[in-house]
């Protein structure tokens, strides 16, 4: 069985109820610094149009797309982010980075996609001074089912975003070219 992280993630294991995980509210994951372009679900376009521009890249010549915002012209520049690695906080935090440090993550089972995903969790976050999601009973704490309710939200704007991307791919909305800057 393989997992396979995110972009910008290190190393990730599936969440488990024992768990401790640090929690940093308000701090940018640094990972984001050197991001000129992030993945935004469709329900996002319209916060996110307000201070990014929203392209659809490809990564295959036009077969899939998927639509990114902008967040700098130059490789590794986000001019988003502060010199303090803190994101502007006027423009919108986009869910990828609101959801850090989980995410829901394929399997994958000899090689082969499956149809199953699991929660996971940034290794580096885990840690027993960090804040218990899930109570002695087994129950998820309220911090918890909110983080939980945006993953599940996030992940089922991507499937639809893919599908709005195919779509427009099939009707020839969208075509690939090269932009230099």
């Amino acid at each position: 069985m393989k997992i396979t992280a995110p972009f910008g993630y290190d190393d990730i294991v599936p969440l488990q109820k024992e768990h401790r995980v640090l929690m940093p509210s308000g701090t940018t994951p640094s990972f984001c610094r050197r991001l000129n372009a992030l993945a935004v679900s469709y329900t996002e376009f319209n916060a996110a149009a307000r201070d990014y521009p929203i392209v659809f890249t490809t990564l295959d010549r036009g077969r899939t797309f998927a639509p990114v915002i902008v967040l700098g012209l130059a490789d590794g520049e986000n001019l988003f982010v502060d010199d303090a690695g803190e994101w502007d906080p006027q423009a919108y935090l986009p869910a990828f980075v609101r959801r850090y440090p989980f995410c829901v993550s394929k399997l994958y089972v000899d090689g082969e996609p499956s149809s199953e995903r699991v929660v996971c969790v940034a290794k580096a976050y885990i840690d027993r001074a960090g804040v218990a999601l899930y109570d002695a009973a087994g129950r998820p704490t309220e911090r918890w089912t909110r983080m939980e309710q945006l993953l599940a939200e996030y992940e089922a704007d991507l499937d639809r975003t893919a599908q709005l991307s195919s779509a427009l791919a099939r009707l020839e909305l969208l075509v690939p070219f090269t932009m230099q800057v």
